[in-house]
Formats: C-alpha cells, structure tokens, sequence
C-alpha cells in the first residue's frame, strides 16, 4: 500500500494542515508521497526533510487558479502506485 498526500503550502513550507494529514498516512502505510502543487525550490527541500515522508512530487503545468480541471490531470499523474489519497480540509 501507499499513499499520496496531496500538500497545501503558503510557498516556503506546507501547513500544519498538511503535517497533520501526513501523521494519519502513516497509520495506512510507510510508503508516503507528497505531492506539492506548486514548483517553488524552498517548499520541496523542505518537503525533503518532513519526516515518513518517501518521496517529494513536484506538480507542473498549468494550475493558475488552483481550477479542479487544472488540478485533476496532475493529481492523476501522479497517483500512479497509490492506493489512498488523502488530503487536508483545505482549499488548496
């Protein structure tokens, strides 16, 4: 099993939000990817060191807006080997 958490940031680290939802995929299994909406070089190296967190996905193309049409090719992307998606009760 694996989970894919899906991030919100305010573009230099991921909220607590975010940290919280990260602490519940660990109850599901130790394989964890966080999926980061937004291509900003400090938010991913902070993402690096969050721990249980395996591995970093960086979304690009177009997600201006954060529209469910713009978001929903890239989510799909990149859920690939997951089996739960969770996220926080965000907007992102």
């Amino acid at each position: 099993m694996s989970v894919l958490v899906i991030a919100e940031s305010n573009s230099k680290e991921v909220d607590r939000g975010t940290l919280s939802t990260i602490t519940a995929a660990q109850k599901i299994s130790d394989n964890i990817s966080l999926l980061v909406l937004e291509d900003v070089e400090e938010v991913l190296q902070n993402c690096k060191n969050i721990k249980g967190v395996t591995k970093v996905i960086s979304a690009k193309g177009e997600l201006e807006g954060g529209l469910a049409e713009n978001l929903a090719p890239v989510i799909i992307d990149a859920i690939k080997d997951a089996t739960h998606i969770l996220s926080s009760a965000g907007t992102f």
